[in-house]
């Protein structure tokens, strides 16, 4: 979908003192002083099933202790240690791009610039640039020599990221490039249009908080467990490169959502004042410009293409596969996307042809930061369990009103009236392990039971 721009006179404030969006972290540093104990997620009253969780608290960290001490550093997004670079033009015809891709300002006549970026699991310790990173219950580090975790010392996460080709001009990924968490940045400016092959090399597992009865649409149980499909949030873009739900891919793109799936479903009102109506979404669409009768012949397959037609923002990317977004985004796949143009170069003291300084033209005046002193950063929430592993909260979700009543058997739902909605699993497929879940109650807003449920 085509998100409009954003209003100057509201936006461009916050996004040049803050520049936050949704992709960068911030640890909790470790304490001088003593531990707390886990905690553990309860189950809800009257319910068991093994939901519960033994977590990490923030006094684990030192959070609010006294001696407490900020030690671990932060990236800063916006550095360039932190951003992709182009393909140079040489790599990016070597790829299957056109030839109009480079690096400036060595391929001079260049006028895209052209990246290859994959998502892969792997482990990482979470001090990122520096510090003890994330510490269990007793203070000490995770990772390698920690003597209280016999199993996974690193914390498995999943992250966007790209080899030597388009590494970072400077810092530590410089030479081979890296998969990081969070994701590292790219870079666009209005008038100079990006192409981006995503790629996806997952594994084909479950990760934590997974629920096979949320809506996967097609993706029965939501299976495969590894589908991934890239939203740049915020950028002008057509259908086929917008990152839609249902355009999923697994790796290779051997599995792809269903090309212009339309729904199964005829909804009543009250959504459109009673009368019937369904609708067509957008599936997976091909881009490979190996293939002739492709409508849309951008570079490698998975290739996007972002026109720059848009003034400077902060927008950003992230997984958008249908009924996996927030665990995708969760393990780590989101990332900053900042748009710069010549208004912000003008404020930024960098002379353009708004700002030359030949009348009429008034000359560039340096009233906004630039490298290094222009910084962005992002705030989230993450849950961890003593294991130093991703945790989400899964329990089962009931009216306070029926608790102890309520009994989620599928294909009835017995004493909750007061939870208004019950998903439950569709019949087993031989292709889908989870073949026993009992469903779960989820509190949307009420529903006739005839409506489908995914």
């Amino acid at each position: 979908m085509r998100h409009p721009p954003p209003t100057p006179q509201r936006t461009r404030p916050l996004r040049h003192w803050l520049r936050a969006a949704a992709a960068a972290l911030l640890m909790l540093a470790v304490g001088s002083t003593s531990f707390a104990a886990p905690t553990t997620l309860p189950d809800p009253p009257g319910l068991v099933g093994g939901y519960s969780k033994s977590l990490l608290t923030p006094e684990s960290q030192g959070y609010g202790l006294p001696g407490f001490v900020w030690q671990n550093v932060v990236p800063n997004a916006l550095a360039d240690y932190f951003t992709y670079q182009p393909l140079t033009n040489a790599n990016a015809v070597l790829a299957g791009f056109p030839s109009t891709c480079g690096r400036l300002p060595g391929d001079a006549t260049s006028t895209e610039d052209c990246y290859i970026i994959t998502a892969q699991r792997f482990r990482q310790g979470l001090s990122v640039l520096g510090g003890p990173g994330l510490v269990d219950a007793n203070g000490a580090p995770f990772g390698p020599g920690n003597p209280n975790v016999l199993h996974q010392p690193l914390t498995e996460v999943y992250g966007y990221g790209t080899g030597p080709n388009n590494a970072p001009a400077a810092g530590p990924f410089a030479a081979t490039g890296a998969h990081h968490w969070p994701a590292m940045t790219l870079k666009g400016t209005k008038g100079r249009p990006v192409r981006v092959a995503w790629n996806n090399e997952l594994p084909n597992q479950i990760i934590p908080g997974f629920d096979a009865t949320v809506d996967c649409a097609e993706a029965l149980y939501c299976y495969p467990y590894n589908r991934l499909v890239t939203h740049v949030h915020g950028a002008h873009t057509g259908p086929e490169s917008d990152g839609w739900t249902r355009g999923w891919f697994t790796p290779g793109f051997n599995i792809t959502g269903t090309v212009g799936q339309p729904s199964t479903a005829v909804f009543p009102g009250p959504f459109n004042g009673g009368t019937p109506m369904s609708q067509t979404y957008q599936g997976w669409i091909s881009t490979s410009a190996a293939v002739a009768t492709n409508a849309y012949q951008y570079g490698p397959e998975g290739t996007y293409y972002y026109p720059m037609d848009q003034e400077a923002s902060t927008i950003w990317y992230h997984d958008h596969a249908m009924g996996v977004t927030h665990l995708n985004t969760n393990m780590g796949l989101a990332g900053f996307f900042p748009i710069t143009d010549d208004n912000e170069k003008c404020m930024q003291g960098i002379s353009t042809p708004l700002c030359t300084g030949a009348a009429p033209s008034p000359a560039a005046a340096k009233i906004l930061p630039t490298s290094p002193f222009e910084y962005g950063y992002a705030l989230q929430d993450r849950i961890f369990d003593t294991n130093g592993q991703f945790a989400m909260p899964d329990s089962k979700v009931i009216h306070p009103l029926d608790v102890g009543t309520c009994s989620p058997v599928k294909p009835t739902v017995l004493g909750c009236s007061h939870t208004p909605l019950f998903m439950y699993s569709t019949p087993t497929v031989a292709a889908n392990p989870l073949n026993s879940d009992p469903g779960h109650l989820i509190p949307y807003v009420a529903a006739p039971q005839s409506w489908p449920t995914g």
